[in-house]
């Protein structure tokens, strides 16, 4: 195994600040345009993930599962599990809580309410 500054490799010897310049001098070469080209992707793409962390969500954030749960079980009740009797915003509600199976979800829930099978 080849150590220190001039080591025996076999055969030869070799100066490894030669080797030491050789790489410094092909980091010299990179043109600065490159340099500056990636400086400035770094720093936007620190600046597009930051801005994603500090601004906060991009959905409309309601109210907590809480309060949605009890909202849609106070539903349930007075509907008695009849999905038709709610009123449109509240069939919309609902819809948008169950992903499109508002119905079901309404029936199950008096179920759950009432104890029903």
């Amino acid at each position: 195994m080849c150590a220190g500054r001039v080591s025996r490799c076999g055969d030869r010897f070799r100066d490894i600040s030669k080797v030491e310049k050789d790489w410094m001098k092909d980091i010299r070469e990179v043109p600065p345009a490159y340099l500056v080209a990636i400086a400035v992707l770094a720093v936007a793409v620190i600046g597009f993930f930051g801005f994603r962390t500090l601004s906060g969500p991009s959905y409309p954030v309601g109210p907590d599962m809480h309060q949605a749960y009890k909202t849609i079980d106070d539903m349930a009740r007075s509907s008695g599990g009849d999905f038709s009797k709610l009123t449109p915003d509240e069939q919309k509600q609902i819809n948008d809580f169950a992903r499109g199976n508002g119905k079901n979800y309404l029936a199950k829930r008096y179920k759950v309410i009432t104890g029903e099978k």
